[in-house]
């Protein structure tokens, strides 16, 4: 079974700019401030099929051990502000992971940003959970690119 969440949310930034910033492959600490490090560790062809690996506190654990997640840009379109990566590999438990975030303007320099997810059901969690941690860290993370 696959679960599935979102945040719909307008910034106080105009799209070039948001979009300058979240689309940064290794910039993504900017505005996640749980992720610690970036590293590309296949740059594929630029943009599609690159992976990377990002660590810090994505989903907190109860071993106080690092969290971890490669992952790999399957969609990019800089034209109409929008990408999609997955999760490949990690230590959190989110294999198959796949997130799109997805920009338009909104108008008197605000941007609408819409962030998706689809991840496979996890053990000792719950869709409902899921939904509420995801919901709280995609609109921080989206506060940042303010």
């Amino acid at each position: 079974a696959l679960w599935q969440g979102g945040v719909r949310l307008v910034i106080e930034a105009p799209i070039a700019k948001v979009w300058e910033i979240s689309s940064e492959r290794c910039g993504i600490s900017r505005w996640m401030p749980m992720i610690e490090e970036c590293v590309e560790i296949d740059p594929g062809d630029g943009i599609t099929g690159s992976r990377r690996r990002i660590s810090g506190d994505i989903l907190p654990r109860i071993d106080n051990i690092q969290s971890w997640a490669i992952e790999k840009l399957v969609e990019f379109d800089a034209e109409n502000h929008y990408y999609t990566y997955e999760v490949e590999e990690s230590n959190i438990g989110l294999e198959g992971y796949r997130a799109t975030l997805q920009l338009n303007d909104f108008g008197d320099d605000t941007t609408l940003v819409n962030w998706v997810y689809e991840v496979r059901a996890m053990e000792d969690s719950s869709e409902e959970g899921m939904a509420d941690y995801m919901g709280m860290f995609f609109k921080a993370c989206l506060r940042r690119l303010e």
